[in-house]
């Protein structure tokens, strides 16, 4: 087995491949169940316009098999009646140990569970929702985002990271975002702006002796909050374990992660850098410099 894959029964398009693997972009996460040769034991289904398949198994249990994530295939852009786009992978979805998804038909109604193998080794029954915007209806749901490593055009010239920008809609609610970057092929994720938004989604109590006014809120939006220049940190020195000893807001390309607690989407998010001046021939390396 090499991963999730298509399928082509009623038709062949010619000059078009069939029956492919498609999980590519997700190939590093899933080697596991082909190395341990427990593919068969996977599950999946398609709900909410989305395939769901459980991932990154852990086989140590006394209760069996058990994986940690799911992964999610977003089939909203193949729909529509104008030009298709290929399905997207969402990424990972956490916080259960899934022992196995399943759909049912119920009053008419297509619903997704999932059951849970707890950490008192007990097996549980969770319902994955459509529109749910908090665990539970009362835990603040984490989420992150990594951006692709940007070159603004030009890879190969040094840049400085100045500042960034940020949209936001269907905001509620109290929301934490914690955003951080790296230069180049930095092995670590750098800590670049901590922020909180808020905007109002729920009634408070009333005080004693006063009337309940009910507010019909509406999720929020911001928009260009501006993220401020990140410090000049340095990278660890020659004698340490990385030799580059330059500011880490300098580099030839940067990421971008983009981490936040609550109910919000990222509608934009924009990396502003300035070209920098380098010396025209490059340093010879330090003679005596050895790993240890």
């Amino acid at each position: 087995p090499d991963g999730i894959r298509s399928y082509i029964a009623s038709r062949r398009e010619w000059k078009e491949y069939g029956q492919i693997p498609v999980s590519r972009e997700v190939g590093p996460y899933i080697a596991n169940e082909k190395q341990a040769n427990i593919a068969d034991r996977t599950s999946g289904v398609l709900f909410d316009n989305r395939l769901l398949m459980t991932v990154t198994p852990y086989t140590n249990s006394s209760q069996g098999i058990f994986f940690r994530a799911l992964t999610a295939l977003d089939f909203d852009l193949v729909g529509g009646t104008g030009e298709k786009a290929p399905p997207a992978w969402e990424g990972f979805w956490t916080g259960l140990n899934f022992l196995q998804i399943l759909t049912a038909e119920i009053e008419s109604e297509s619903r997704c569970f999932a059951f849970h193998l707890d950490g008192n080794c007990r097996i549980q029954l969770w319902e994955l929702t459509k529109d749910g915007k908090k665990d539970n209806k009362t835990n603040n749901i984490s989420c992150y985002i990594e951006t692709s490593s940007y070159s603004f055009e030009n890879p190969f010239e040094m840049k400085q990271l100045e500042y960034g920008e940020l949209w936001l809609d269907q905001l509620e609610g109290e929301v934490q975002f914690d955003i951080k970057y790296k230069p180049n092929q930095y092995p670590a994720w750098v800590d670049w702006h901590a922020f909180t938004e808020c905007a109002k989604s729920e009634n408070c109590d009333p005080t004693d002796g006063s009337c309940l006014a009910f507010v019909n809120y509406a999720p929020m939006y911001r928009t260009r909050i501006r993220l401020p220049q990140p410090e000049d940190t340095c990278e660890a020195s020659a004698s340490q374990s990385n030799a580059n000893n330059a500011p880490l807001r300098n580099g030839y390309e940067m990421a971008a992660r983009i981490g936040w607690t609550g109910q919000a989407r990222i509608k934009g998010f924009r990396m502003h850098a300035y070209p920098l001046t380098e010396e025209p021939y490059g340093q010879c390396p330090e003679e005596g410099l050895f790993c240890v």
